[in-house]
C-alpha cells in the first residue's frame, strides 16, 4: 500500500488516516486511562465505534456525548491547555465525530457568516469585560506604557545621531545597546503576556466559551477563526487586543473540542 499509496482513491486514504490515528491512540491508551470517568467515557466510545455495527455504534457514541455534557467541568478540568500528548487523541475523536455527524445529515444547523459574526463580537465583547476579562484588561495599560518607552527610546536614538561626528563609534553602541535592550524587552515582554493569557484561558475563558456553546452550535474552529479575524474589540475609546491569542489556545484545547463536538451532535439529533 505504501508503494502505491498515489494510487490509492481519497476514501481510502481517508481510512488510512483514521488507522494510523487509531493506532498512535493505542501506544498511548494505558497513558490516557488513568481511572477518570471522563477518559473512560472517550475511551468507550472509541472502542464502541471500532468494534460495533455502524447502527450500534452511532447509538453508542451519541449516548456517551450526554454523558459527557453531563460531565460538562469535569471534562474541562480534566484535560490540560495544551495537552500536546494527546493531540491524535482529539484527530481521531474529531474523525469520528465528523462520520456519525455526516450520517445524522443535520437540517438544523445553518452556520450564516452574518450570525457567526455577531456571536463572535457577542462572546468577544463578554469575554473582555466579565470574569476574567477585567483582569486581562491591565495588560492594555501595560501596553501603551510599553509604546510610550519604544517611543521615547526612538528619541534618545536620534539625540545620539546629533553627536554622531563627535564620537562615531560611542554613538553606534549606544544606539545598537539601545536596540538590543529594547529586543529582550519586547521578547520578555511578549512571553510574560503569552503566559498571562493562557493562565487567564485556564482559569475561565475556556468556562466562559463552554456556556457559550449551551445556546451556541458553530464548529469550534470555525469560532476559532471569527474570533482570530476580529482579533480585538472596542470598547468605549478603548480598543483591546488579543482575541487571537484566545483562539489559538481554543483550537489546541481537547476537553472544550470534545465538549463542543457532543453539544453539536447531541443538538443535531433533537
Amino acid at each position: 500500500m505504501e508503494e502505491n499509496y498515489d494510487r490509492l482513491p481519497y476514501w481510502v486514504e481517508e481510512e488510512l488516516e483514521f488507522l494510523y490515528q487509531l493506532k498512535e491512540y493505542r501506544e498511548q491508551r494505558v497513558k490516557f486511562l488513568n481511572g477518570n470517568s471522563v477518559r473512560t467515557t472517550i475511551d468507550q466510545a472509541i472502542v464502541d465505534y471500532c468494534t460495533k455495527s455502524e447502527q450500534d455504534a452511532d447509538r453508542s457514541f451519541l449516548e456517551r456525548q450526554h454523558e459527557l455534557v453531563l460531565l460538562e467541568e469535569d471534562l474541562l478540568r480534566e484535560f490540560e491547555v495544551p495537552a500536546i500528548e494527546f493531540e491524535s487523541i482529539q484527530i481521531l475523536w474529531e474523525k469520528i465525530a465528523a462520520d456519525i455527524y455526516d450520517r445524522i445529515d443535520p437540517v438544523i444547523f445553518d452556520d450564516d457568516e452574518t450570525t457567526l459574526e455577531k456571536q463572535t463580537q457577542k462572546l468577544a465583547y463578554r469575554i473582555v469585560t466579565e470574569g476574567m476579562g477585567r483582569r486581562y484588561r491591565i495588560i492594555h495599560h501595560f501596553n501603551v506604557i510599553l509604546g510610550l518607552g519604544m517611543f521615547g527610546s526612538l528619541g534618545l536614538m536620534v539625540y545620539f545621531l546629533l553627536f554622531i561626528l563627535e564620537s562615531f563609534w560611542m554613538t553606534i553602541a549606544k544606539i545598537f545597546g539601545l536596540l538590543f535592550a529594547n529586543f529582550v524587552i519586547l521578547l520578555v515582554y511578549g512571553i510574560i503576556e503569552d503566559k498571562f493569557v493562557l493562565s487567564l484561558y485556564r482559569k475561565g475563558w475556556r468556562f466562559e466559551i463552554m456556556q457559550f456553546y449551551q445556546t451556541n452550535w458553530f464548529p469550534l474552529l470555525e469560532l476559532a477563526d471569527a474570533l482570530e479575524e476580529l482579533k480585538s474589540i472596542k470598547i468605549g475609546d478603548e480598543e483591546f487586543d488579543g482575541l487571537d491569542k484566545i483562539a489559538n489556545w481554543m483550537r489546541k484545547d481537547i476537553g472544550l473540542c470534545i465538549y463542543v463536538t457532543a453539544q453539536r451532535l447531541l443538538a443535531a439529533c433533537q
